[in-house]
């Protein structure tokens, strides 16, 4: 049985894709959130809803935590006073392992980072367990995210690095592919037209750099005198790199203040 506390985007993409995939049925999970509005949409699709975390507790055998790191602390008093056998994987951006051994007890505790991708079954997700998580709890997880898109284990230091390149990601690209539609729209072409051929770009973009390193491949796109060596050079004079750097560093150093806090 697989208990959910805190059922917002990314959990929810994680049940669902689970449901999906029928590695578990809508019997098998059971969700708590202080949030009625999230709580209904679990009950729309015939999951159990827990009256509270310890009812919760005690059904599931492996719990995946994945409120607010802002809101923890309410949630991690609650879990201390349950059943230390359960599996407790986090989704925390930022909360070691060691804290939440400190505040749970000792008991099985393994860290995740999983991506938006999982609600397309094109996730990644990064892992580090804790000091009393058997190989038989890593296992568990590994079969859980395994049917959700790749899965790496990573030195636990690595992660608020990991963090802001895979679980923040995606909203860079995203971010990217709204310039690029609106600048589209702004010049004559259609919404749909522009919405479609930003994404089939990002699409194709993705599929290449399978094959062959980002670099060769820009390069390849790059003809000297062409009207992309023109943007490329103005997106290097401006400091792209630099700019990215900066905001990469931002979300590094937010992930570290969450994991000073927890």
């Amino acid at each position: 049985m697989l208990g959910i506390i805190g059922f917002g985007k990314m959990a929810s993409a994680i049940a669902l894709r689970l449901l999906e995939k029928r590695f578990f049925t809508p019997a098998e999970i059971i969700v708590f959130d202080c949030n009625p509005l999230r709580n209904k949409e679990a009950v729309h699709h015939q999951i159990k809803v827990a009256s509270g975390i310890k009812e919760l507790m005690d059904i599931c055998d492996t719990c995946l935590l994945a409120v607010k790191p802002q809101d923890k602390e309410p949630v991690l008093n609650e879990i201390s006073t349950t059943n230390k056998r359960r599996l407790i994987i986090s989704l925390l951006a930022g909360v070691t392992t060691t804290y939440l051994e400190k505040r749970l007890g000792e008991r099985p505790v393994i860290r995740v980072m999983p991506n938006l991708g999982i609600r397309v079954g094109a996730g990644i997700t990064f892992f580090s367990p804790g000091r009393f998580a058997a190989p038989s709890d890593i296992k568990k997880a590994l079969r859980i995210f395994q049917s959700l898109g790749d899965v790496f284990k990573i030195d636990e230091k690595r992660l608020n690095v990991i963090t802001a390149i895979s679980g923040s990601g995606p909203a860079y690209f995203f971010l990217l592919m709204e310039i690029l539609s609106e600048f589209a729209i702004k010049y004559g072409v259609s919404k749909k037209i522009a919405l479609k051929m930003v994404q089939k770009t990002a699409l194709a973009a993705s599929l290449l750099a399978e094959e062959e390193p980002f670099s060769a491949l820009r390069a390849a796109v790059t003809s000297k005198g062409g009207t992309t060596e023109a943007a490329v050079k103005v997106l290097e004079k401006s400091g792209i790199r630099k700019i990215f750097y900066s905001a990469l560093g931002a979300a590094v150093k937010r992930s570290q203040q969450l994991s000073r806090k927890g």
